[in-house]
C-alpha cells in the first residue's frame, strides 16, 4: 500500500500540488490528438493531420504510418522545423476565491517543435525506417502576480523520441509494420504557496522508456489507402528531487506519468484527378492516467486527476494546382480529456480544433519542400476550483512550419559509383 507524504512539510494544501505536478507533466509531454500534440514539423501538418497515415508521400511516413514505407521509392530523407507561439490568458471571475492575484498575462511561450527521419527501400518487399523528434518548450509561464500561482508558476517540459523499424509489403495491396518507440522526458517546475508558503522546484526529474507500435498499409485500388496505427502505452518514471525553499529540503520525487496507448484509422482518395480527400479517426486511452502514483521522500500516495478517454477526427484535402505545387488545407477535432469540475489552473485542458493550410513545392526532381501554418484553439479551458475561478480566452496556438524532404533512388547513384 502506498503511504502518503509528509503532511508536515506539505501543510493541508500538498495535495493540491501533487495533483498540479502530475498534471502539468501530463500536460506537458503530450505528442498528438486528446492531449498529444499533433504537430510533427511533416507535411501533413498542411491538413491539420488528416489523413496523414494513408498518404504515404514523403519520408514523414517514418512518422505516421511505418507500414507505408512500402510505398516510397529509393531512400528518402525528411527534416522539419515548426515554431508555434502560444496567447494564452486567464480571465478570472469576480470571486472571494480570486480575491488575490491578477490574471496573469499571456502565459504562452515559444514552442519549437523539430523533426526528421529516413525510409530506407532495402528490396521491393522490405523497407526500413527511423524518425526523431521532440516537443520542447515552456508550456505555461504566467506573471508572478497571478491568482493561480499557488498551483502553477513555470514549467518546462522536454521530450525526445524514436521509433526505428521495418515494413514489410505482404502482397501489391497489403503493408505490415513493426517499430520501437523510444521516449526521453525532463521536466523542470516551479510554483509557490502551497507547500510550507514558500516556492518549489523540481528540478531536471527525468526518466527514458519504451513501447511499441504496429500498423497496417491498405490499397486496394490505385487512388485509395488506408491507415491503420496502434502505438503501445509508454511508462515513464520521472526521477528528481523536490526543492522546497521555506521547509529547507529536498526529498526525492518519483513520478509515474504513463503515456497511453492510441488507435488511429487514415484515409486517402484521389477524388479526382487534382483533388484528394483525406480523413482521420483517432482514440487514446487517457482513462488511464485517470490515477497515477507519486513519491516524495519515501512516501507515497496515488493522485486522481479524473482523466478520461478522447477521440478526434479529421478532414483534409489536396489540390494540385501545377505540377511543381500542391495547396493542401484541412481542420480536426479533439475531445476533452478533463470534465469542467476535474479541471485546474495548473491544467486548463480542454477541447482542441486545428484549422490549417499548407503548400508543397517540387523544387527538383529530388527536393521537395513543405510549408504550413496551424492555428490550434485550446478550448474555454472552465476553472472552477478552490482557488481559481474563470475561463481562457485568448487561449490559442499558432504555428508556422517548413519541412524539406530529399529522395535518391540509390546511394550508389548519389555518390557517383552507380548500381553494380
Amino acid at each position: 500500500m502506498m503511504r502518503r507524504p509528509n503532511r508536515g512539510i506539505a501543510g493541508a494544501t500538498f495535495d493540491v500540488a501533487l495533483i498540479a505536478l502530475v498534471g502539468l507533466a501530463l500536460a506537458s509531454v503530450a505528442q498528438a490528438g486528446g492531449l498529444y500534440v499533433g504537430e510533427f514539423a511533416t507535411n501533413s501538418m498542411g491538413t491539420a493531420g488528416a489523413g496523414a497515415g494513408a498518404s504515404a508521400l514523403d519520408a514523414g511516413t517514418v512518422l505516421h504510418n511505418p507500414a507505408a514505407m512500402t510505398r516510397l521509392e529509393g531512400h528518402q530523407v525528411w527534416a522539419g522545423f515548426t515554431p508555434g507561439v502560444g496567447f494564452i490568458e486567464f480571465d478570472k471571475t469576480d470571486s472571494p476565491v480570486n480575491s488575490n492575484g491578477g490574471n496573469g498575462g499571456n502565459q504562452g511561450a515559444f514552442v519549437p517543435l523539430l523533426g526528421a527521419g529516413y525510409a530506407h527501400k532495402l528490396n521491393e518487399r522490405v523497407s526500413l525506417g527511423v524518425s526523431v523528434f521532440s516537443v520542447s518548450g515552456a508550456s505555461l509561464n504566467p506573471s508572478n502576480n497571478w491568482t493561480g500561482q499557488n498551483e502553477l508558476s513555470k514549467i518546462n517540459f522536454i521530450t525526445f523520441a524514436a521509433n526505428p523499424g521495418v515494413a514489410v509489403k505482404v502482397t501489391d495491396w497489403l503493408s505490415i509494420g513493426a517499430n520501437a518507440l523510444v521516449i526521453y522526458g525532463n521536466i523542470d517546475w516551479k510554483f509557490r504557496g502551497p507547500i510550507a508558503g514558500g516556492s518549489v522546484h523540481i528540478e531536471d526529474a527525468d526518466d527514458t522508456a519504451g513501447g511499441g507500435i504496429a500498423s497496417i498499409f491498405l490499397e486496394p485500388m490505385e487512388g485509395l489507402r488506408f491507415g491503420l496505427l496502434y502505438q503501445s502505452e509508454v511508462k515513464l518514471k520521472l526521477r528528481g528531487n523536490l526543492e522546497v525553499a521555506a521547509a529547507e529540503v529536498s526529498p526525492g520525487l518519483d513520478l509515474d506519468l504513463p503515456l497511453p496507448q492510441a488507435l488511429r484509422l487514415s484515409t486517402y482518395w484521389d477524388a479526382t484527378e487534382d483533388i484528394a480527400l483525406l480523413l482521420e479517426l483517432e482514440w487514446e486511452d487517457w482513462s488511464t492516467a485517470d490515477n497515477v502514483s507519486l513519491g516524495i521522500g519515501g512516501g507515497g500516495t496515488i493522485v486522481p486527476l479524473g482523466f478520461r478517454d478522447t477521440w478526434g477526427i479529421g478532414f483534409g484535402l489536396h489540390y494540385q494546382l501545377n505540377p511543381k505545387w500542391q495547396l493542401r488545407t484541412g481542420y480536426s477535432y479533439d475531445s476533452s480529456a478533463l470534465r469542467t469540475q476535474d479541471r485546474i489552473s495548473a491544467l486548463p485542458i480542454d477541447e482542441q480544433h486545428r484549422l490549417a493550410f499548407g503548400a508543397v513545392h517540387q523544387y527538383s526532381e529530388s527536393v521537395q519542400l513543405g510549408f504550413a501554418f496551424e492555428w490550434l484553439h485550446l478550448g474555454q479551458g472552465k476553472l472552477k476550483t478552490a482557488n481559481v475561478r474563470g475561463s481562457y480566452g485568448p487561449n490559442e496556438i499558432f504555428f508556422i512550419g517548413g519541412a524539406i524532404n530529399w529522395m535518391t533512388p540509390s546511394w550508389k547513384e548519389t555518390f557517383g559509383r552507380g548500381e553494380s
